[in-house]
């Protein structure tokens, strides 16, 4: 107990002696002692009170919990890698359920349009292929035809497309597909890795350098294929070829391809000055 509530009690403590006192002094009877008696039993106990009170007093400290700040960590996002360099890779690469037509479906090769068809069909497969869809070769045929038409109308021309106008015209303007892109000055290993990535590839090639027995000879000088495999022990590409019946699969030489490869100008049979090697990548529906 602090010095100044001693001093406090002490005081109190004389005052109520002081005043039972003053009461004890007058002339009283007995009656008047027993008064007294009292006067300082009750005055004594709220000084008793007041000792203890102040006695066991103590000052009350209240603490608040402060929460511990947690760390929240973004979580980590892990991507599968991808090989893009094929020739770390010895299994050979296959995209499956790729439908195919050659470009005359009925064997038909004096009409003009199958003829020349070869854009038409290869478009054909790759969009079926992407969108997970077949077709017969009625079927096969009357896109063909209907191709050939919608260019005409559209473009004024149907014949010899370049692989950039096959993009635009055929692939995204007349089957409406738009997951194609053009890709020009292209390598062995950039037609390889967009196989391994799952994608379609489509290339114009100088038909007369491929070698193709089917071909009616010399074969055709402006013409498009389907790449669909990679073979890397042979060192062979796996095709749709739709300048013959028996192109389902067809293998080149990957050196044999690629020096045939060689885009062209959209008209019809327009001088080609130079080699140009580009391809159009097609990729399925996400």
């Amino acid at each position: 107990m602090s010095s100044i509530k001693k001093g406090r009690l002490a005081q109190l403590v004389e005052r109520c002696i002081h005043i039972a006192e003053v009461a004890g002094s007058s002339p009283a009877s007995s009656t008047a002692k027993v008064s007294k008696y009292l006067l300082l039993f009750l005055l004594a106990i709220p000084v008793v009170l007041l000792i203890l009170f102040f006695s066991t007093s103590q000052t009350l400290t209240f603490k608040f919990a402060v929460p511990t700040p947690v760390h929240v960590t973004s979580p980590t996002i892990l991507v599968p890698s991808v090989s893009v360099n094929p020739f770390s890779e010895d299994t050979e690469v296959l995209l499956a359920d790729v439908p195919f037509t050659p470009q005359a479906p009925f064997g038909n090769w004096d009409d003009d349009r199958q003829q020349d068809g070869c854009e038409e069909a290869t478009s054909l497969m790759a969009v079926s292929w992407a969108r997970r869809q077949t077709f017969t070769p009625a079927q096969a045929l009357q896109s063909i035809h209907d191709a050939s038409k919608y260019q005409q109308d559209t473009y004024g021309e149907y014949r010899d497309v370049s692989a950039a106008d096959t993009v635009v015209r055929i692939i995204q303007g007349f089957f409406g597909y738009s997951f194609a892109r053009f890709q020009p000055d292209i390598t062995i290993s950039d037609i390889v890795n967009e196989l391994r990535r799952g994608n379609l590839v489509i290339t114009p090639v100088n038909g007369q350098l491929l070698g193709n027995p089917y071909f009616t000879p010399p074969g055709p000088e402006r013409h498009m294929v389907v790449i669909r495999g990679y073979d890397p022990e042979k060192q062979e590409f796996i095709t749709n070829d739709p300048g013959t019946k028996r192109g389902l699969l067809y293998r080149y030489p990957q050196d044999t391809l690629y020096t045939a490869l060689r885009d062209y100008h959209t008209g019809y049979h327009i001088l080609i000055p130079e080699v140009k090697k580009n391809m159009i990548v097609v990729s399925p529906l996400p």
